[in-house]
């Protein structure tokens, strides 16, 4: 049963891993225009991932359930983690463009309902909160053993990548809603406008699109009545470089207008990946230079104290860096060396010889101190 367990643990691990170098792998297909055909299979993948995750989520809080620790669960063993990195992604992200796939969705209906939950694409750096689960992968650094290290560091690094998060989904939020206008977006939103305009006011005089079309790269394919008037690529073409996503649909009277939105895809997708790096840059600088330090300054004397303490035969001296020898840790450090170590050394001695021993009450006020 322990090595089942284990072999459940590993593969949670390596899932993790997988699925942080794969959210920047779905940034990096957007921003590089790959097939749509590759483009489905990566959200497919996705939807695997979040589908395995949610599970996982659910199994631990079912178990956490009939233990009675529900709270110790979601709060104390980051459960809260689990539950942002997979079940929203799954409802509100990669189950519903499956779903419209699998549906078979139209064309332009499939694209109003994606591009709805574009803003939700923002909480995909969730999956990186994950790598909160991975300390692990840390072990060759000393400091990561230690308990009050890792729930500092835990602490820190959550609420970094939290508070990025929520900064992105909120954003997203206000902008997609409106209640935040983007000067870009609305311009090239008025410009295509007044583009449709122009088409469906030269079908309804019979004039020739041939100049709004050479100077517009971006118009896909223009219907009136229900029927193509232009398209700028073949229906396999279509199919094999274009999602759902990967177009905005415009229409006016009986004119509709498809437009391309690859190239301001791959636009969004950039800073997507940037901040992504980021994200798992600072994360990773955390864990490897600010974790030895943290137990450089604070865990490693209070371990050596308490083992000074608890061991009557352990003697070492808290090593006290110049630099920081003002720090209150280390001014503890200094009693410790000075005070607690010479009555222990005394003890020793006189413990040694059968005269007496080192009990509490000799250590007078540093007692109170440490107390």
């Amino acid at each position: 049963m322990k090595a089942f367990k284990k072999f459940l643990e590993n593969l949670v691990m390596i899932a993790i891993t997988l699925v942080i170098l794969f959210t920047f792998v779905e940034d990096l297909a957007a921003y590089l225009m790959w097939d749509w055909n590759i483009r489905k299979i990566l959200l497919f993948t996705g939807f695997g991932f979040d589908l395995f995750f949610t599970l996982e989520f659910l199994i631990r809080y079912t178990a956490s359930i009939a233990k009675g620790d529900t709270v110790e669960y979601l709060v104390h063993r980051r459960g809260w983690v689990d539950f942002i990195a997979s079940v929203p992604l799954l409802l509100f992200n990669s189950g519903p463009s499956v779903y419209f796939l699998l549906s078979g969705a139209a064309f332009a209906g499939g694209a109003g309902v994606l591009n709805i939950l574009k803003v939700v694409k923002a909480v995909r750096v969730a999956r990186i909160l994950r790598m909160l689960r991975v300390l692990k992968i840390f072990r060759s650094i000393k400091s990561v053993d230690s308990l009050m290290t890792q729930r500092h560091m835990t602490r820190i690094i959550s609420t970094v990548v939290v508070s990025i998060i929520a900064v992105m989904f909120f954003g997203s939020l206000l902008f997609s809603e409106g209640l935040i206008s983007s000067p870009a977006v609305e311009a090239r939103n008025d410009i295509r406008d007044r583009v449709v305009d122009q088409i469906d006011s030269s079908i309804q005089e019979g004039n020739s699109l041939s100049q709004i079309l050479n100077t517009r790269n971006d118009i896909l394919l223009v219907k009136s009545e229900g029927k193509s008037v232009f398209s700028r690529f073949t229906d396999k073409q279509y199919d094999v470089n274009f999602g759902p996503g990967d177009y905005q649909y415009v229409y006016r009277n009986k004119t509709e207008v498809f437009f391309d939105l690859r190239y301001s895809n791959a636009e969004e997708a950039l800073p997507g990946m940037l901040l992504l790096l980021t994200i798992v840059f600072t994360v990773v600088i955390l864990m490897l230079f600010y974790s030895p330090h943290f137990a450089m300054t604070i865990s490693d004397p209070v371990f050596v104290m308490l083992k000074g303490m608890r061991e009557k035969n352990y003697n070492l001296e808290v090593d006290i860096p110049g630099r920081y020898r003002n720090d209150d840790i280390f001014r503890l450090s200094a009693e410790y060396n000075d005070r607690f170590l010479t009555l222990k050394a005394r003890g020793d001695e006189e413990d040694s010889e059968g005269d007496s021993v080192l009990k509490m009450e000799d250590l007078g006020d540093l007692s109170d101190l440490l107390g």
